[in-house]
C-alpha cells in the first residue's frame, strides 16, 4: 500500500529537519522566501558571494562551535539576508539556541526582524516550530500552552534582533 505524500510521517518528517539542520543551503532554497526588489515573495536562492561568506561561516561555526563575525560592507549585495537567514536556519531548527543579530540602527535591525518574521510566516508548516512570543524584537519558538509546556516544551530558542546602542558587552 501507497502512503500518499502529504501523510504526516513522523520518521520522513525527522530526516528532512536532520537534512536540514546541517545544510544551510538547501534549507534556504527550499523553505526560506525572500521579498524581491519587485514586491515577489521567492525562494532564498544563494547568490555567490553569500555562498562566500557561508563558507566562512561554516568553517567557523566547525572551528568553535559557534559564529560570531563582523562584517563591513556596502549595500544591497545580500549580507543582511544571509546573516538574517543563518540566523534563522539556526533558532528554528535546533532546540536550546538563542540567536542575535546586532544592526547599527533602528531601521535596519527592523528591517532585519521583518526578514526573519517572513521567514518564519512562509515556513512548510511540517517543520514550522511552536511560537510563544514574537514582539518587534524577538521570536521565541516554544510551546504557547502553559497547561502543555512541560510535557510539550517546543525549541526554547530565541531570535533576537537589536541594535548595538542598546547591546552591553
Amino acid at each position: 500500500m501507497k502512503i500518499p505524500s502529504n501523510t504526516f510521517q513522523p520518521s520522513r518528517l525527522a530526516a528532512k529537519l536532520e537534512l536540514y539542520r546541517q545544510d544551510f543551503e538547501l534549507f534556504a532554497c527550499r523553505e526560506l522566501k525572500i521579498q524581491t526588489k519587485r514586491q515577489a515573495l521567492e525562494p532564498f536562492v544563494l547568490r555567490p558571494f553569500q555562498q562566500k561568506l557561508v563558507r566562512g561561516m561554516l568553517d567557523q561555526w566547525k572551528r568553535l562551535g559557534y559564529v560570531r563575525q563582523a562584517w563591513l560592507k556596502s549595500r544591497q549585495i545580500g549580507t543582511t539576508t544571509i546573516g538574517s537567514g543563518w540566523s534563522f536556519w539556526r533558532t528554528a531548527l535546533n532546540p536550546n539556541v538563542n540567536s542575535i543579530v546586532v544592526a547599527h540602527e533602528i531601521p535596519i535591525a527592523e528591517e532585519i526582524f521583518t526578514k526573519a518574521k517572513r521567514f518564519y510566516e512562509n515556513l512548510g508548516s511540517d517543520i514550522r516550530p511552536m511560537l510563544r512570543y514574537s514582539t518587534k524584537q524577538h521570536l521565541e519558538f516554544d510551546n504557547p500552552s502553559d497547561r502543555t509546556r512541560l510535557t510539550h516544551p517546543g525549541l526554547r530558542s530565541k531570535l533576537v534582533v537589536a541594535t548595538a546602542k542598546n547591546i552591553h558587552v
